[in-house]
């Protein structure tokens, strides 16, 4: 018997708990549903690729209720987990379907919220909550379990979502009947103990604090570097008990924490400084010439203050799933030039050997691959984090401890969108200032700093190396559009956001002259039409994806994994079949002062509401990253906002179309353009 299946999972553990009670042991499987790989896999037996999925001698079960069932009456040594007569299986049964869709439900929407959004849940998440105790607690008033006067199933399903609020603490103290009622069922089920422990170990929450936190890697690196053999105490800052506990140590109840012979030191500069005062065999790691030291010390508050704290920042964001800001990712960047900086004039941070800034900063650069940070542009970089990890004893075996710790939490985030480094526009005007400015050093002389080769060739080479990639065009792309026409408005927003150039061409397909114009370039005379180094193409999708493809720095707007692009090409289809046509037909209507017959209304509402299910678990219309689709939709919800269509009541429209307006610059001025050249062509007709 196969299960595939997390333990962190509260459907999971059912079936598991279940499992132990029958005494059956499954061949079990452990993944992570939210990797595309894992998900692709269990898509081959379940179409909903969902945990747990079970399958035994080829027949596949999905859905812990329907598995749970199938275990109890086909390997139950009699019927009492699962009772065969009518009433008493009702009353199961009614168990089961309150924990389904009432006591599971709240409580993970109440943990989502704090665990996963990183908020205070709302009054009536609270209500529901409580609520939903104050059921079971009835329940376990009138007998000892849930749904009759022994073990059944219900109580173990149930069992698992109340273990879901354990993770965060939460009081049951006003709930004295659910808490005997956990006491008995637990009591009942074989190991126990030893599976709670494990649940706890590998909790969604409980982080691998050591390994993930930059701060602790710095402590750990300059230990291993001087040869002292740490006690290591993992600690969950999150976890209420952990956090008092560790309190009494540290007032602020920060992590990394040291105590050494019973001195505490806590903040990992303060840490890294002691360790090698106090147990270094020289001063090298923490020279002790104040003009030496004063560089390090520099170098370390550059860290904390500067290059750590911007780039916490954006890792803050992405973890919320929110797109960090250009201006973000600009202050993040300049903060890795200036390191870039550091160790080009030598070959480590702050002094001409290692000190403990390079294993500080050293935290902080591996930090980057949370966000997949390309760091090509920055080779200086890339050959001091060679250097310095080369003189830290068994690094290698560190860095993939840390990594898979790292994957791990990542993972347990369930989905988050990596920031974009996608050029805007006016980092695309600052290049072209900067490419001015080289092209008058090389007027001057055969190389950019003497007449000879030096490493700002070098430098330089690299930057224009990394730019050519997204700008092969020798001029920029025509784009034969009208701003007024939906088809042509997707292209112009993506191209702002790719900080693409266009050479703008307006074209009128009313004007006989401009008409003929296009019938050359393109024989269906339609328009967008693209014209790219001789390259022409048209059709405002198949545009879309070209640029996407052609320019963009990574796959995220549309993706190469198959199965994240077909969901793009359906919302693209779902626009270009129904929505875009509806909205634009009903817009006209309504600038031109007509009635809208209902069926073009009733069409706009089901095309609304659709896509206010796409939005309902994730921030884009396709996913959790930002894609062309959105574009494309974007543009027919404008449509919508240009007749005042009331979206109130779908939120997750309300907010992705903000959300939108932030992908796309100096959207404002064009949407008024819009505005004012379609209202001009309907005056005219």
């Amino acid at each position: 018997m196969e299960l595939y299946f997390n333990i962190v999972s509260p459907p999971c553990q059912t079936v598991l708990l279940v499992g132990k009670k029958l005494g059956i042991t499954f061949e079990l499987k452990e993944v992570n549903p939210h990797l595309p790989e894992v998900r692709e896999e269990l898509r081959k037996y379940n179409p909903q690729h969902t945990i747990p999925t079970f399958i035994e001698d080829g027949h596949v079960i999905w859905e812990s209720y329907a598995i749970a069932i199938y275990l109890v009456e086909k390997y139950g040594k009699d019927d009492s987990l699962y009772p065969k007569d009518a009433k008493v299986r009702s009353v199961v049964n009614q168990r089961l379907f309150f924990d389904n869709g009432v006591m599971f439900r709240s409580a993970i929407e109440y943990v989502e919220c704090i665990l996963k959004k990183k908020l205070e849940p709302t009054d009536e998440m609270v209500q529901k909550l409580k609520k939903s105790l104050g059921l079971l607690e009835s329940f376990v008033q009138e007998r000892s379990f849930v749904a009759a006067d022994h073990l059944t199933i219900a109580d173990i399903c149930l069992l698992s979502s109340v273990t879901l609020l354990g993770g965060l603490k939460y009081d049951l103290e006003p709930y004295p009947s659910i808490r005997a009622w956990v006491g008995r069922v637990t009591a009942e089920l074989p190991d126990y103990a030893e599976f709670h422990k494990e649940l706890l170990e590998k909790s969604l929450e409980y982080i691998k604090t050591l390994l993930v936190s930059p701060p602790c890697q710095s402590a750990m690196l300059v230990a291993k570097k001087l040869g002292l053999t740490l006690n290591l105490k993992k600690t969950n800052v999150h976890d209420p008990v952990e956090r008092d506990a560790l309190t009494k140590l540290n007032p602020q109840h920060t992590i990394p924490t040291l105590v050494d012979n019973g001195h505490v030191v806590w903040e990992s500069y303060a840490i890294v400084t002691y360790l090698v005062e106090a147990h270094g065999k020289d001063d090298t790691l923490y020279p002790k010439d104040p003009k030496v030291r004063s560089v390090v010390n520099q170098r370390l508050f550059f860290d904390i203050g500067t290059l750590y704290k911007r780039l916490i920042d954006v890792v803050h964001l992405v973890m919320k799933k929110e797109q960090p800001t250009d201006e973000q990712m600009e202050k993040l960047k300049s903060a890795i030039e200036l390191l870039e900086h550091f160790v080009t004039e030598r070959s480590y941070a702050a002094a001409d050997h290692l000190t403990v800034a390079d294993i500080c900063l050293l935290s902080t650069v591996t930090a980057l691959n949370w966000l997949k940070y390309d760091l090509e542009p920055f080779p200086h970089i890339r050959a001091w984090v060679a250097r310095v990890t080369a003189e830290i004893p068994d690094y290698a075996a560190f860095r993939k401890d840390a990594e898979q710790a790292t994957k791990e939490f990542m993972a347990s985030r369930k989905s988050y969108s990596l920031p974009s480094q996608q050029h805007t526009e006016k980092q695309w005007r600052k290049f072209a200032k900067a490419t001015t400015v080289l092209k008058h050093f090389l007027n001057e002389r055969s190389y950019a700093a003497a007449n000879h080769m030096t490493v700002a060739d070098t430098c330089l080479l690299c930057r224009v190396c990394q730019r050519r990639d997204r700008t092969t065009h020798t001029h920029p792309m025509d784009l034969y559009y009208h701003i007024r026409s939906p088809p042509c408005q997707p292209v112009v927003f993506l191209a702002k956001h790719l900080g693409l150039e266009l050479n703008y061409k307006t074209i009128s397909i009313y004007d006989p002259k401009e008409f003929e114009v296009l019938k050359k370039v393109n024989p269906q005379h339609t328009i967008p039409t693209l014209v790219d180094n001789g390259h022409t193409l048209w059709e405002s999708y198949a545009i879309l994806i070209y640029l996407a493809e052609k320019y963009a720095l990574d796959d995220s707007l549309y993706p190469k994994d198959l199965i994240e692009r077909s969901v793009v090409h359906q919302r693209l289809f779902f626009d270009s079949g129904s929505f875009q046509n509806s909205s634009l037909q009903t817009l006209l209507l309504h600038l031109r002062n007509k009635p809208i017959p209902e069926e073009n209304l009733a069409k706009v509402k089901r095309a609304v509401e659709v896509l206010e299910m796409y939005l309902t678990d994730a921030p884009y219309v396709a996913g959790h990253k930002l894609t062309i689709a959105d574009f494309s939709i974007f543009v027919s919800v404008c449509s919508l906002d240009m007749m005042q269509y009331d979206l109130t009541p779908y939120p997750n429209i309300v907010r992705w179309f903000e959300k939108m307006g932030t992908h796309i610059p100096d959207l404002a001025a064009m949407r008024k353009q819009i505005d004012t050249e379609l209202r001009a062509l309907l005056a005219s007709m």
